[in-house]
This record gives structure tokens, sequence and C-alpha cells, in this order.
């Protein structure tokens, strides 16, 4: 499974080309692979058959969200719902969770702290006709308790699936946290046949042209949008010392990323606890100046 993802993403880096992918204006802003608007790509895309439907929460800003580039590759069998409004994308407007049947829905989410862990996916007795994924941030999961999931079987993914995200947004609760395109990948890769296999790789395409145009110093960010993300800055910044680029997918790159944020946490904290301590003697300070000048007011009138 990881081979197979690791075999695309270096043939989307040796094949990509920016004036191929012009920024393309659509629902009034350009951006470079498709329109976070209104979900249409700016040229042909390759198609892959899923073997459920997907119903996407988004959680998050939909522009960084990788659970979009499903619904635009396979707008047929991909559905976002828009978990929060935000402010930055008027037209995406808040849902309220659908009525699921929850006798052919199941949620992947892992849960192994309750009294109904989630289950290998691997191990259900058929496949389910709906898969439902929360795109959010690591630290935000909130969504997943909603009142409208209740009673939802919930699933992990088995123990062949990639342990490691090749996603460049960078995070730090560790292995095993795929962001959501890896892990529906990686669902619909156990659920399908052998045969059916080769064609859901496609589903990386986005997301390989996204690291390709990082990758060639196009862009940063999503890819999308061009925005430069300050993680990449931060990547090649750090390559100077080792004479080459580290990328923000790799895992050396994560782990100076963990020291380096780690170190800064304890130097902020450091400095707040200083300034607070400096705020209280200032603050000391003042009360006894004020005590002393009240006591000089009575000996004046007492004299």
């Amino acid at each position: 499974m990881s081979s197979r993802i690791d075999t695309y993403l270096t043939s989307s880096s040796q094949t990509y080309s920016p004036p191929s992918h012009p920024r393309t204006l659509c629902c009034s802003q350009t951006s470079k692979f498709f329109c976070p608007s209104c979900y249409n790509p700016h040229s042909p895309v390759p198609d892959f058959e899923l073997p459920f439907k997907v119903d996407v929460i988004l959680h998050d800003d939909s522009k960084t969200a990788t659970g979009v580039h499903l619904k635009v590759l396979n707008p047929n069998n991909v559905n976002l719902i828009n978990y929060e409004k935000h402010e930055k994308h008027e037209k995406h407007e808040k849902h309220e969770i659908p009525d699921y049947d929850k006798s052919t829905t199941v949620i992947l989410f892992p849960d192994f702290g309750t009294e109904n862990p989630s289950v290998d996916i691997s191990t259900l007795k058929g496949i389910p006709e709906k898969l439902i994924v929360i795109d959010c941030k690591w630290t935000k999961t909130g969504a997943s308790r909603d009142e409208g999931f209740k009673g939802i079987k919930r699933v992990h993914l088995s123990s062949d699936s990639p342990t490691q995200s090749r996603y460049w947004r960078w995070h730090t609760e560790g292995t095993g946290m795929l962001c959501t395109l890896e892990a529906v990948y990686a669902a619909a890769f156990t659920c399908s046949s052998i045969e059916r296999r080769d064609g859901l790789v496609n589903m990386f395409y986005f997301f390989g042209l996204q690291r390709a145009a990082m990758e060639g110093g196009k862009g940063g960010g999503d890819g999308n949008s061009g925005k430069k993300g300050k993680g990449y800055k931060r990547g090649v910044l750090e390559s100077e010392i080792d004479g080459r680029v580290l990328k923000p997918w790799e895992e050396e790159y994560k782990r100076r990323m963990g020291e380096e944020r780690k170190q800064e946490g304890g130097e902020r904290q450091k400095q707040q606890k200083e300034e607070s301590r400096k705020k209280k003697f200032k603050i000391k300070q003042d009360n006894e100046e004020q005590q002393e000048g009240k006591k000089s007011e009575d000996n004046v009138v007492i004299n």
C-alpha cells in the first residue's frame, strides 16, 4: 500500500510542470489546480472507483482540507458537509449532520478507550455503503462527538495501512496520524477487490501535484492557492546545515520541527514568567510608594 503511494508521488514530482498548470480564474478567485469554491478541476483528472460512498465532514478551512480533493476527483460518490461556517468562505454554510442509516454506515475514527471502541475495518462482515470521515486538524476532533454520529459503528484502519504520513503539514501527534486523503485511500484499499486497487492511487492526483509544486519552490502552503507555507521555509533554512533541502513530509523534518517548537515553547514560557514577575514587582513597588506617600500626607496633617 505504501509503496504504491510513494511510486505515484515520485511520478507526480517527475512529470509536474508549472506552465501546464497556470493559475485559473473561477468564482472570482484564482487557483492553480481546482476551484476551492465550486470544486471544479481546471484540467482533466484521472478517475477511480470507490467501494463505498464517502461523506467528508469539513471541520477546517476547506482550502487546506485534503478531503476536498476527493470531491473534485469523484463528485458523484463524495459529499462534503461543512460542520462549521467559515467567515472566509461565505458560500460554505454550516449544515446539519444527515440522518444516517446506522446499519450501512460507518465512521472512520479510531477510538480505543470507550465502552464502544472502534473495530478494524478489515474485520467488517461486508463492505459498508457509506464511510464518514472527519476532515479536521489532529487537535480539533470535537465533531466526532456530535449527536448525529451517535449509534454509528466506528472503525479504524487495518494494521497494514501506512503509519507515516506523506502530508507536509506539521503536527505533534506522532506516527499513524494520516491526513483525510491518506486515511480514505487506506480504507478503500482494504475494502476493494484486488483488480480495483490499482486505480485507487489516482486519488492522490492533486496531492502529488501540490507536493511537486512545493518541492519546485513554485508555491508552498496548500499548493492550490499558491501561498508559501512557513513550514516549508523552515525546511529550506534547515537544509543549509545538511547541504540539502529537507522536505516538510520527511520524518527528520518533523522531528526537528518538534524539537524546535518544544524549545520555542520553553523559551516563551520563561519569558512569560519573567514578564509576570516584573509586573507583580512593579505593582508591589507602586503600592508601597502609594502607602509611603499616604503616610507622609498623614504626618503633615498631624504636624
